[in-house]
């Protein structure tokens, strides 16, 4: 038997801004160069996320390939997302494992970073089944 990973199943979104690449259990952004991410693209990121997911446990995973900015004060609002179970940054840069630890403190949500996409998959299947199991209890 053939296990279909997590990786097989995918749809693509454009919001302008941001490449989105949406998974069963997480989701794949990637921000245009240049922009600010502010409390305008977090509600609309809830928005999409209520939309998609529902109420089904999910993973934000940022893939930063471009440079832009992101305001720290948009981690508050995280927590309104009530299925967001973690949020994964893939860091390619110094300068950007520097900005992701100055936003880690602001995020209540799990918050890890990661240096290659394939680790941030893995930790967020792991949220997601933990997640499952507990709740199965």
């Amino acid at each position: 038997m053939i296990k279909i990973s997590a990786m097989d199943r995918i749809t693509f979104k454009d919001f302008g801004y941001a490449e989105v690449f949406v998974f069963k259990n997480f989701l794949i952004t990637q921000i245009a160069e240049g922009i600010v991410v502010g409390e305008g693209h977090v509600r609309y990121l809830k928005m999409f996320i209520e939309k998609t997911y529902g109420s089904n446990p999910m993973v934000y995973l940022s893939n930063r390939v471009n440079s832009y900015s992101v305001n720290p004060l948009v981690y508050h609002h995280f927590p309104e997302i009530p299925n967001l179970l973690g949020i994964g940054v893939v860091a390619y840069s110094p300068l950007t494992i520097q900005n992701i630890r100055i936003e880690k403190k602001f995020s209540k949500v799990p918050f890890q970073a990661f240096d290659k996409i394939e680790q941030a998959v893995i930790w967020s299947d792991y949220l997601v089944t933990a997640h499952i199991k507990k709740h199965l209890v």
